[in-house]
């Protein structure tokens, strides 16, 4: 498969995957280590992988997820309120260790960091992450 080629609406393979709810989070990252540029380009609306990540897994409001199932939805929810909780204005002090333990505790949560971690550096330096150094010690330094 060509990831380069896109549809009416500017989204390549990777796009098109990322909107697929139930598309594999290992077979995201096979399909943007395939080919950066899929990572970094946009549709004709502007929006870039990370945003269709951010659409798919945090935020689907406003959009049609009549075909999501009941668990996507919960997972969606509980992923939005992990961040909202972590980004408690009025706690400012605590922030990031707050964001440290719920990277920690809550797995469907560091595996949304992770992924968008990886998209962006991706899409920032046409290579994979992966490729220099595990994320996790990305991530310490």
């Amino acid at each position: 498969n060509d990831l380069s080629l896109v549809n009416d609406d500017g989204m390549n393979g990777l796009h098109c995957a990322i909107e697929l709810f139930d598309t594999e989070i290992n077979v995201l990252r096979s399909l943007a280590s395939s080919n950066f540029d899929s990572v970094a380009s946009r549709c004709i609306d502007g929006r870039s992988s990370v945003d269709l990540l951010w659409n798919r897994f945090v935020d689907p409001d406003g959009k049609d997820d009549s075909h999501r199932n009941e668990d996507a939805r919960v997972e969606s929810t509980n992923l939005r309120q992990a961040i909202q909780e972590v980004c408690e204005p009025k706690i400012l002090l605590r922030q990031k260790i707050r964001g440290q333990h719920a990277l920690q505790e809550k797995i469907k949560l560091r595996e949304l960091w992770e992924l968008t971690c990886e998209f962006i550096y991706a899409a920032c330096h046409g290579e994979s992450l992966n490729n220099n150094n595990d994320i996790s010690n990305q991530q310490k330094q």
